[in-house]
């Protein structure tokens, strides 16, 4: 009579017996598949797919594609710094944010810092106003003196006294029409940043600007334009990442130590 495998043995396709992984493993094995089919890992889309992707959208300059492992069917597309989706064949374009309600995530967000980073050397901090020890943590902030978002978050900033700030004025003239004004008059003030935090804190005017003093900020625009960050506060970590909008100084603190 033949010996019948026990549970560390197999049968192959040949009738041979093979040894098999202890049963503990084989179950920790089961549960790793169950858990990457229920949470979705990206897979890389098949080459069919991706051809017919491309094909559908022609004047799309795509980068990448990638199933979305948060919501299968759906076709993640890099354009450059953007993102947009398709169904898998193309045809059905999603222009927007996909935001995941029961776990309120902004999934787009989270992925565009993923994808967006700013190579730090090219960060002009030679155009910046700089606040905090200089053996501190770093960050560039990108500003516009009379945004008021900005100046909510120059309220936290402020606070955060173990940060290197590299603060880089960047007026947004189309909004603000005399921020660039502002700008000039901030940087090319005596103490200028003395003069930024009573002006974004105090409302305080800038006294005379120093004589035959040129303020950087069309060199800040320039590299702003050159990111695509239209938009401020942006905040710049040393390892490119982004964040775009308000935070408190405990969420800064955060954000710089998850590298």
């Amino acid at each position: 009579m033949m010996a019948r495998p026990t549970d560390f043995q197999s049968k192959n396709d040949h009738g041979e017996v093979m040894p098999l992984a202890p049963r503990p493993l084989r179950t920790l094995l089961a549960a790793l598949v169950l858990l990457m089919s229920i949470h979705g890992i990206a897979q890389a889309v098949d080459q069919a797919t991706e051809q017919r992707i491309r094909a559908a959208l022609p004047d799309l300059k795509i980068d990448t594609i990638r199933e979305m492992p948060e919501v299968p069917g759906i076709f993640e597309l890099v354009v450059g710094s953007k993102l947009a989706y398709c169904d898998q064949t193309g045809r059905y374009l999603f222009l927007g944010r996909i935001v995941d309600t029961q776990e309120k995530i902004d999934i787009t967000s989270r992925r565009g810092e993923e994808i967006k980073r700013v190579a730090w050397m090219t960060v002009p901090l030679d155009a910046a106003i700089d606040r905090g020890p200089k053996d501190a943590p770093e960050v560039a902030l990108l500003t516009d003196p009379d945004c008021p978002h900005c100046k909510a978050l120059e309220q936290e900033l402020v606070k955060a006294k173990q940060v290197r700030v590299h603060i880089l004025l960047r007026p947004i003239e189309q909004i603000h029409p005399e921020a660039p004004e502002h700008a000039r008059a901030i940087w090319c003030a005596p103490n200028p940043l003395k003069a930024f935090e009573d002006w974004m804190l105090l409302g305080k005017n800038p006294p005379a600007p120093r004589p035959g003093c040129t303020a950087p900020i069309d060199k800040v625009v320039a590299f702003a334009d050159s990111q695509e960050i239209m938009g401020t506060p942006t905040l710049i970590a040393p390892d490119g990442r982004i964040h775009a909008g308000h935070f408190t100084v405990e969420e800064l603190m955060k954000w710089l130590a998850d590298k």
